[in-house]
């Protein structure tokens, strides 16, 4: 199970974003789904000295 705050590690390229493979983002909230379905969530990215670069919802 997947905690707030806890860093991961990307699993799959997301070219939208300009993410790839492996990059480091922060869980930082959850969506849960109106009708049931796959709950989301919502990742922070950060570059490689830590900086934040992008926010988006999975």
């Amino acid at each position: 199970m997947l905690e707030l705050y806890q860093r991961i590690s990307l699993t799959k390229d997301f070219p939208e974003y300009h993410l790839k493979k492996g990059d480091i983002a922060m869980l930082i909230d959850t969506a849960i789904h109106p009708e049931g379905g796959e709950n989301g969530y919502v990742l922070e990215v950060f570059n490689a000295i830590g900086e934040s670069i992008v926010e988006f919802v999975m």
